[in-house]
């Protein structure tokens, strides 16, 4: 389990969702393309900030700041939205206006929705970190024995009662990708071209590596094809920049916060 598939899984449940809804205004199907895409994005630039030394140390002071512990649900309902911006302006930096408009532009929600959404996550993203960084007591556990504590910590320890969390993810996300690939114009028509066809595999090897399925583990290909996929999909919104499976994940951002808190 990565820290990607926490906060996923955290928002896909349902009393996180009715909370990004009343805060936000936006509905279920809004919030269905916007989250699989802001949340690799923050994800990819809080570890290029933290990969030096100066930002590293500014992300663990505000990390201090933000210790909730409550479900994900109530962060939300409770978050101050000019805290944030703050917190957006800072992860984003001068990247802020281009990122937002770009994001927006692929999700299909108007700029102010999407700083808003941002701005809505922002804060609980930064105690879910938080919470994943700070020092464990000494134990036989490993890294995802604390991230699987973690997610029951945001979901407030409610499980399912029909589909796993995950297969709410997989759904949603999956969701997203089709929108994100034009398919809805596809589906207007009722056989699949062989583009098409393609598309739900780029999608099926991108959820897979997303969200940590036993069939990535079979193959170092599927990994670097979903890399570039999903380096693709959010290349324009991150500027351009080089992006690896660890950064968008949040392996390598909590590695480098670990080793300095």
């Amino acid at each position: 389990m990565n820290l990607l598939k926490v906060l996923l899984e955290s928002m896909f449940a349902e009393e996180a969702v009715k909370s990004l809804s009343k805060v936000t205004g936006l509905s279920s199907s809004q919030l269905k393309k916007i989250i699989p895409l802001a949340v690799p994005l923050l994800l990819r630039y809080l570890t290029s900030n933290a990969s030096s030394k100066d930002g590293a140390d500014s992300l663990l002071k505000a990390l201090s700041d933000h210790t909730d512990e409550s479900s994900l649900a109530d962060q939300i309902l409770n978050a101050d939205e000019k805290d944030g911006e703050k917190i957006i302006g800072h992860i984003l930096g001068l990247d802020s206006s281009s990122a937002i408009s770009k994001l927006s532009k692929k999700s299909g929600l108007s700029s102010s929705d999407t700083k808003k959404l941002l701005a809505m996550i922002a804060p609980a993203l930064l105690s879910s970190l938080s919470a994943a960084v700070k020092p464990k007591k000494k134990t036989a556990k490993k890294t995802d024995d604390d991230l699987s504590s973690l997610l029951s910590l945001l979901t407030g320890g409610k499980k399912s009662s029909s589909k796993s969390s995950e297969e709410k993810g997989l759904e949603w996300l999956g969701s997203m990708l089709a929108e994100s690939y034009g398919k809805d114009e596809k589906k207007k028509t009722t056989k699949k071209t062989a583009s098409s066809k393609a598309e739900d595999k780029l999608s099926e090897e991108l959820l897979k590596g997303l969200l940590g399925t036993e069939e990535k583990k079979k193959s170092r290909k599927s990994d670097a094809d979903v890399t570039a996929l999903i380096g693709s999909l959010l290349g324009e919104a991150a500027g351009g920049k080089d992006t690896t499976e660890d950064m968008l994940d949040g392996k390598e951002l909590i590695s480098l916060l670990k080793k300095l808190s």
